[in-house]
């Protein structure tokens, strides 16, 4: 199987190339380009001689499942051409520490953002400011931080 599969693509070569170079003229780019693939659907045939005859390649194969099985050889499917194409999945808990860690900083004004030379202040300093000199960012920051106390 893996040899006529081999061999379909090989004869497509030139054309998928010629196309995407025309969609996608920057892909090989030094700043990234923009990276694409295909996934194609190959229709093999096997006879009683074990030899694999390709019916049809299908451009958009539908990856909708009816079965469990199914499900889980489309999964499979679309993990590895993630991995391929170089995606790396969030990791979830890394990204909720950083969250929390990024609400505390911003809570107690270590949070850096806005344009240079903008003023920060901490919670403790907002604390003792009158609430007409308040913006309206520090006001919802003295609010998230009282109730989160």
């Amino acid at each position: 199987i893996k040899d006529v599969v081999i061999k379909t693509l090989l004869s497509i070569e030139s054309d998928v190339g010629s196309l995407s170079n025309r969609y996608f003229p920057n892909r090989h780019s030094a700043g990234g380009g923009s990276p694409c693939f295909e996934v194609f659907g190959f229709d093999v045939l096997i006879d009683k001689h074990y030899k694999a005859w390709v019916l049809e390649v299908n451009v958009s194969p539908s990856l909708s499942s009816s079965s469990p099985m199914d499900k889980s050889i489309k999964n499979t499917l679309m993990t590895d051409v993630f991995h391929c194409v170089g995606f790396v999945p969030a990791d979830q808990t890394k990204w909720g520490r950083d969250k929390e860690q990024a609400k505390v900083n911003r809570l107690l004004g270590l949070a850096r953002g806005g344009s240079k030379g903008s003023k920060h202040r901490n919670v403790r300093t907002l604390h003792k400011l009158k609430p007409e000199h308040l913006t309206p960012d520090e006001v919802a920051i003295i609010t998230e931080y009282e109730a989160e106390l």
